[in-house]
């Protein structure tokens, strides 16, 4: 059983936002609908699945920051972060129990290889409405 709640320890000790919600399509190809949060910073982005960047939304304001994200098949998704441009870290996002959790590999730009880890399980609600 997958539990709700970060896996790694880590991530929570350095303030790591803990609930992450995110709706995709309608479709099941790779260029599909998605709404994406982080409810413990404000953070809204929406958009497709088409690997071009999003601008990210916050309560408090983070010019320059975008979020691509590309789906790869029906179970994976990869995204990045991007600052003025320059990427700053992704993360691949492995849906699992048939879409209704994920599991995440985070890495930082600088280490992607030697820093992927797993770093959350999340539930995802039960019927997500797109916004």
């Amino acid at each position: 059983m997958l539990e709700v709640k970060r896996s790694s320890p880590i991530a929570a000790e350095a303030g790591v936002p803990q609930l992450y919600r995110f709706h995709l399509g309608p479709g099941d190809g790779p260029d599909v609908p998605i709404n994406w949060e982080i409810p413990e910073i404000g953070e809204i982005v929406q958009g497709r699945t088409k690997d071009s960047p999003m601008p990210i939304v916050r309560a408090k304001p983070t010019p320059g920051l975008t979020l691509a994200v590309r789906r790869e098949g029906p179970t994976v998704l990869l995204y990045s972060v991007f600052k003025n441009g320059t990427l700053e870290g992704g993360d691949q996002l492995l849906l699992v129990d048939n879409g209704t959790a994920w599991i995440g590999l985070t890495w930082p730009e600088d280490r992607q290889d030697p820093a992927a880890q797993l770093t959350h399980v999340q539930k995802l609600p039960a019927n997500p409405k797109p916004t």
